[in-house]
């Protein structure tokens, strides 16, 4: 299994045991943008779970559970979305830990294991457009904006890559 350490936080494969975490995190109502969405039922929380277990055993990566003083504070990974073929990185903090520099934290650390463990030279991630937040963080890490793109749900959705060969 793989186990990231940063200053603050431990990541790690999510477990089946993380059933009551992924339904803590993806049943309250909110945002509704395509397949990005709280609102969730604990049965399809469970499949988002399932599904991410999976991906790391067809995969040598996936979404980690970030934990922080052993509590868990979102998630943060690299997937291959359905349908697309380009890995992505992707985060979704719990509203009660955002703005604390979690995110920040864990991509730095992903985007480094992407390069020197998994040996890749560029990463993406996309976004929602206006999404200030997140466009400010993958810009803060060193993405570079190539434009926009229509998804598999069909919502656009901005693109940034990183060249992983760049990284300090």
């Amino acid at each position: 299994m793989t186990v990231l350490q940063t200053k603050r936080l431990t990541l790690r494969h999510p477990l089946l045991s993380d059933d009551g975490v992924y339904t803590a995190f993806f049943t309250p109502e909110g945002l509704a943008q395509g397949s990005y969405r709280g609102g969730r039922s604990p049965s399809e929380a469970k499949t988002m779970l399932t599904d991410d277990i999976v991906h790391w055993t067809l995969h040598r990566h996936g979404r980690f559970m970030l934990l922080h003083d052993d509590a868990a504070v979102g998630l943060a990974g690299i997937t291959i979305p359905h349908r697309q073929t380009r890995p992505e990185l992707t985060w979704w903090i719990a509203p009660t830990h955002r703005r604390q520099g979690f995110a920040t934290e864990a991509s730095r650390a992903l985007l480094l294991w992407a390069r020197d463990t998994l040996g890749w030279l560029r990463l993406e991630s996309r976004t929602r457009p206006g999404n200030d937040a997140a466009h400010g963080l993958l810009t803060h890490l060193g993405a570079r904006y190539e434009g926009r793109e229509m998804m598999e749900d069909r919502v656009e959705r901005d693109v940034f890559a990183f060249d992983l060969e760049a990284l300090a």
